[in-house]
């Protein structure tokens, strides 16, 4: 699974669900240019996006369903990117097993690949926080992003 997730393949895989944005002013660290941890806000952002499109709303899944916190984070920063510019933010890839799944982001800004990362959701019970398996419907939906 760690080769499909390698800064070239999250570079080069296609878009499998994105959104269009500009960098917010509030978002530029004192030297003018995003700050590290706003990537990871922009990739759980997504992530919310999807899980909506897919049929899994998060408030939903808060409210009774399987809860699957982040275990891991890692990003790679390729170029910098400044307040106004356009940004694609994509999920590129997925790994999925019975009760976790790894997914890869991809952010293009005005002069390609800016950053590409990964983070790792591992679904629990939302009472007792043991692994618990994601819903069959889920699965597929991630397992969807690992297809051209």
């Amino acid at each position: 699974m760690s080769d499909a997730f390698s800064r070239r393949a999250l570079i080069e895989a296609p878009e499998g669900f994105a959104r269009d944005q500009h960098v917010p002013f509030h978002h530029v660290d004192a030297a003018g240019i995003v700050f590290y941890g706003r990537v990871f806000e922009w990739f759980h952002e997504l992530y919310v996006a999807f899980l909506a499109d897919v049929g899994f709303p998060l408030p939903e899944q808060l409210r009774g369903g399987t809860i699957a916190p982040l275990a891991h984070a890692d990003a790679d920063y390729l170029s910098p990117l400044r307040f106004g510019d356009p940004i694609r933010v994509a999920m590129v890839q997925s790994g999925v097993t019975a009760d976790r799944v790894r997914l890869g982001y991809r952010v293009t800004g005005p002069s390609g690949p800016a950053v590409v990362g990964s983070a790792v959701h591992v679904f629990v019970d939302p009472r007792t926080f043991q692994r618990t398996p994601m819903p069959p419907g889920l699965r597929a939906a991630f397992e969807r992003l690992s297809r051209p």
